[in-house]
């Protein structure tokens, strides 16, 4: 396991030739899932539905941020500024989506969660809201553990937990 050093990480805005690394983060992750008996993402489910034109696509309307160290990408996490489909409140606040560290980078998820309240903070926006899997008891106690409350559940389009973390 590789333990990062904070000065080695840069966190910018994603560019098209980015797309590609991310798309390998993510198969990547989602072997790693499947190897460890953790129901998350399905490779074959997830890298379909969220393809490259997908990435192309959400780059242009919201934030697609990569974690960098050195030219390789070990992290990436988008950013809205609203979830009508399980946020109903439209609250100012950021709703984090593909959030993925790359296997064996301890400490990346929260480098990149300190990054996220920084911006927030300069954005003046108060609250990071999150959705995940209610079936995978270690990611809902990663969020929880980071200062995420639980604001409730849902059971379309996939069983899962909503998370909200208000930032001081």
């Amino acid at each position: 396991m590789l333990i990062m050093d904070k000065d080695e990480l840069n966190i910018q805005l994603a560019k098209k030739a980015d797309i590609p690394l991310i798309l390998d983060l993510f198969k990547e992750r989602c072997k790693w899932f499947y190897s460890h008996h953790i129901y998350q993402w399905d490779e074959c489910y997830y890298t379909q539905r969220y393809n490259q034109r997908y990435f192309l696509k959400v780059m242009k309307k919201y934030q697609l941020y990569v974690a960098k160290q050195g030219e390789e990408v070990i992290g990436s996490f988008l950013l809205k500024n609203i979830d009508s489909e399980y946020w109903l409140d439209h609250l100012n606040a950021y709703y984090i989506h593909h959030f993925i560290g790359k296997v064996d980078y301890h400490g990346i998820g929260i480098k990149m969660l300190d990054f996220i309240e920084k911006l927030a903070r300069n954005n003046k926006i108060s609250v990071l809201r999150l959705d995940c899997v209610k079936q995978n008891p270690k990611i809902n106690e990663y969020w929880k553990n980071c200062g995420f409350e639980n604001r409730g559940e849902f059971t379309e389009p996939y069983e899962g937990v909503l998370w909200e973390k208000k930032i001081k």
